[in-house]
């Protein structure tokens, strides 16, 4: 019985392996190996295993079609997961995948039990030299672009920005708006702020510093004359340009690039 099943007992065992490892958060060659073949191997061997459980391949056909079906899957789980509230995350991916090798593991135990075809799995394989070094150099290849796709990840330059608003008079406060900044850029920054009523400048602050996700807010004295408020922000570090601008017409719209 064991014997019908032992390379099955062994997927899950890995497949369970490979939730702790990838869990974890190592980034190490470790991590790359079992999540590569939870993604390219573990989803497709069992589903093959499942579905010729009485007519069983030859192991390297078994193999050519296991990686076909886990390309497949990781596919079709991918747009899955698109599509639902969870997105497209590790933990999400990781369940799916899992999911589906130990799913098709236990059919494939199941069918392979009653099987009266199936003796025993046979692992010894037939491949020439012209298929092992091709089966080589696909496998170095998937190591190649799967390395290249993390430090692409990893070292890709995060694009930041800075939000500016302005905000119409409250019914309780008519004769105050509300001007706003938030410091969404990598870095630390320091701001000069010029808000006028287009002729006239009504306040000014020369040195606004804001760390990565740090808010200012301040309120503007208005008068009954004033049609429309402008706000310019400018960065210390480049004072000579206008880095932000938003104009509120006081019926209360705005508008700024």
């Amino acid at each position: 019985m064991t014997r019908k099943i032992a390379d099955l007992l062994l997927v899950i065992a890995l497949t369970l392996i490979a939730i702790v490892v990838i869990l974890s958060g190592m980034q190490n060659i470790v991590r790359v190996l079992f999540a590569t073949t939870l993604v390219f191997v573990f989803p497709g061997y069992t589903l093959v295993a499942a579905m010729f459980a009485h007519h069983p391949f030859r192991m390297e056909t078994h193999l050519v079609f296991a990686i076909a079906l886990s390309i497949a899957m990781a596919v079709l789980s991918g747009l899955f997961l698109h599509f639902m509230p969870w997105g497209l995350r590790t933990e999400s991916w990781l369940v799916a995948l899992a999911s589906i090798t130990l799913f098709a593991s236990a059919l494939a135990i199941i069918r392979r039990s009653f099987s009266p075809y199936f003796s025993s799995v046979r692992l010894h394989l037939n491949f020439t030299w012209p298929q092992l070094a091709m089966s080589g150099l696909t496998v170095l290849l998937v190591f190649i672009a799967i390395g290249l796709a993390r430090n692409g990840i990893v070292n890709e330059t995060q694009a930041g920005f800075t939000q500016l608003w302005l905000l119409p008079p409250a019914s309780d406060s008519p004769d105050t708006a509300q001007v706003g900044i938030r410091n969404e850029e990598t870095t630390f920054v320091s701001y000069r702020l010029v808000v006028s009523d287009g002729g006239s400048t009504l306040q000014n602050w020369d040195a606004i510093e804001l760390a990565p996700g740090e808010e200012w807010q301040n309120q503007i004295d208005i008068q009954p004359s004033d049609d429309n408020i402008n706000a310019q922000l400018y960065r210390n570090d480049s004072p000579a340009s206008v880095y932000r601008s938003v104009s509120l017409a006081l019926n209360g719209e705005s508008s700024g690039p």
